[in-house]
C-alpha cells in the first residue's frame, strides 16, 4: 500500500565494502559532512560560504550572516548570534564578526597548517599527537574508571537476576513481586550495557588518533598555496568554527575564534609552544 514504516536507525543492518568504491573514503565522508550543513542558497545571501560551519562560542548556536554589497559588487557583512538576533541579549550577546576579518583569520590559519604539514609531516602529525594525549589522558582516565564501574554493577546485576529467579522458582517471592523486580533490573542492565558500549568506544576511538593526525595532515598539505577561500575547501577541512565574546586582555580587546578541523578537532592553543597560536580578532574596531 505504499506507506512507509520508519526503523530507528540503532535498528539499521549495514554491510559495508559489498562492491569496490566510486569514490576514496576520503571524499564520501567529506560529501557526507556537507550533506549535513547543507542549507538553501538564498538570493540575499549567496556568497556566505561558511553556511553551516560558524558557530556562536557562548550559546552554540548558528551566527547568521547579514551580507551587503561593497565597491565595485565586493561581497561583505557580519555574522552574528542568531539566537541574539532573534531573541535579544536575554539569551545571548549581541557579539559578531566581520567577513573580511574572518576571512584572514582562516587563511592564516589553514596555511600554517598547510605549511607545517608540508614542511616535516612526521614532526607535524607528532605535534598534533601530544595536544591529543594532553586532552584525551584526564578523560581516557575517567571512562576507565566508569567503564570499570559499570562491569562490576553488571555483574552484580546477573547473580542478583539469578538469585530473583531461583526465590520465584521456589516461592520465596510472590509472581507479582518478581515481575516488578525483575523488569527493574533489566532496564538498569540494559541502561549499563549501552553506557559500557559506549565507554569501550570512547576509549577505543583514543586509539584511532595517530591515523586521525595523519589524514588531516595529509589532507592539510595541499593548501600551502591557497590565496582565496571557497565553500568546498573550508568543507573538506572545517568541522565547525566558534565565535567568542571579545575580552579584554592586558588592555586590549580581543575575540576569540576557535576552528575545529576534521579528523584533528580544534588544535589552537598549544600552552605555550609557539608551532600553534589561538586565533585572535585584535581592537575593538575591528568587532
Amino acid at each position: 500500500d505504499k506507506r512507509v514504516v520508519f526503523r530507528p536507525k540503532d535498528e539499521w543492518i549495514t554491510v559495508e565494502n559489498t562492491h569496490e568504491a566510486l569514490v576514496d573514503k576520503a571524499t564520501f565522508d567529506t560529501v557526507q559532512e556537507r550533506l549535513k550543513i547543507k542549507k538553501p542558497d538564498w538570493t540575499h545571501n549567496p556568497r556566505n560560504i561558511y553556511r553551516g560551519l560558524l558557530r556562536c562560542g557562548e550559546c552554540g548556536r548558528s551566527m547568521a550572516f547579514a551580507a551587503s554589497i561593497g565597491a565595485k559588487g565586493k561581497v561583505t557583512g557580519r555574522f552574528s548570534c542568531a539566537k541574539y538576533r532573534r531573541y535579544g541579549c536575554t539569551e545571548c550577546s549581541a557579539h559578531n564578526i566581520n567577513l573580511c576579518d574572518l576571512n584572514e583569520v582562516m587563511l592564516e590559519d589553514i596555511r600554517r597548517h598547510a605549511s607545517l604539514a608540508a614542511a616535516d609531516r612526521e614532526r607535524y602529525v607528532e605535534y598534533l599527537m601530544s595536544l591529543s594525549n594532553r586532552e584525551w589522558d584526564g578523560e581516557r582516565a575517567s571512562w576507565a574508571k566508569e567503564a570499570e564501574r559499570c562491569r562490576k554493577r553488571l555483574d552484580e546485576l546477573d547473580a542478583i537476576i539469578r538469585k530473583l529467579y531461583e526465590d520465584s522458582v521456589f516461592g520465596r517471592v510472590s509472581e507479582e513481586r518478581y515481575a516488578t523486580l525483575s523488569a527493574s533490573y533489566e532496564d538498569e542492565s540494559k541502561k549499563l550495557k549501552d553506557r559500557y558500549a559506549e565507554l569501550q568506544d570512547r576509549i577505543a576511538s583514543y586509539g584511532r588518533q595517530s591515523q586521525s593526525s595523519e589524514k588531516f595532515a595529509e589532507l592539510v598539505s595541499r593548501y600551502t598555496d591557497i590565496t582565496e577561500l571557497s565553500e568546498e575547501l573550508l568543507n573538506t577541512l572545517v568541522e565547525k568554527i566558534a565565535v567568542h565574546e571579545k575580552e579584554i586582555v592586558n588592555g586590549e580587546v580581543l575575540m576569540r575564534v576557535d576552528i575545529y578541523y576534521r579528523f584533528i578537532g580544534s588544535v589552537g592553543d598549544s600552552s605555550g609552544d609557539d608551532l600553534m597560536a589561538k586565533n585572535t580578532i585584535r581592537g575593538a574596531n575591528r568587532r
